[in-house]
């Protein structure tokens, strides 16, 4: 929090101080949890998620692979094989003219 506002930053660690003796240290913990993982650094923001009260959101962690997902490896074949079809590494197929068609 200092890193983000500096010698300001003491006030606000000050009034954090003053409601620790009002509040439960769990209240408090989850409210600073929360505006921490937001960025938001007043007390402010503090108080009102306080007064809202309720559970804190769950955060999910994304999976490494997928078995219905494609590497990037393989995407980056498909599109160079695309690319390189027949031999035209210029040409892409939405360029080409179409059958029947004389340029």
């Amino acid at each position: 929090m200092l890193d983000d506002r500096g010698i300001e930053g003491v006030r606000v660690l000050v009034g954090l101080h003053a409601m620790a003796r009002k509040r439960a240290a769990s209240t408090l913990e989850q409210a600073c949890e929360i505006a921490c993982g937001h960025g938001a650094y007043r007390l402010r923001a503090l108080r009102e998620l306080i007064r809202r009260g309720g559970p804190r959101k769950d955060q999910f962690e994304f999976m490494d692979s997928h078995p219905i997902i494609r590497t990037l490896g393989e995407y980056t074949e498909a599109a160079r094989r695309a690319i390189d079809r027949d031999g035209r590494s210029s040409a892409s197929p939405a360029m080409e003219p179409c059958a029947g068609t004389s340029t």
